[in-house]
């Protein structure tokens, strides 16, 4: 999710780069272009002027509102992916408890158990070498 959003943030963020420069480059080169008295160029070269702090202004708005959402979603993962480990890692230490609780609280049980199958154990082994004689 992270990577995603980093490389959106990078593709809006060259977009808007080139919106920009894209606009301040046309507006030079048509405001020298144009056949016009330098009173008018100069008129005409504030008016774009100012038609681009106006739109920078406006990327900067959008980029702030962008960055803050960008933010929150960060934290609503982080906050997300915080619980998890959390329900987890409780739900192992729960387990380990329990199956510690099963063999220490037992080990009569244990024993019983592993005498039984020795003693099958021995009865197979038993029962194989009389049939091999």
């Amino acid at each position: 999710m992270g990577e995603n959003n980093k490389g959106e943030g990078r593709a809006f963020r060259n977009f808007v780069t080139g919106v920009v420069i894209g606009s301040v480059v046309g507006s030079i080169t048509a405001l020298l272009l144009a056949p016009k008295s330098g009173r008018e160029l100069r008129k005409d070269i504030e008016s774009q002027a100012n038609i681009v702090l106006d739109k920078t202004g406006e990327v900067k708005d959008t980029l702030v509102e962008k960055s803050g959402q960008w933010k929150e979603q960060a934290n609503d993962a982080a906050i997300k992916l915080t619980e998890a480990v959390k329900t987890q890692t409780k739900e192992i230490v729960d387990k380990v408890q329990q199956v510690k609780r099963e063999h220490i609280d037992s080990p009569e049980k244990v024993l019983e158990d592993a005498k039984g199958k020795i003693a099958k154990l021995s009865k197979e082994i038993d029962e194989l070498q009389a049939s091999k004689k």
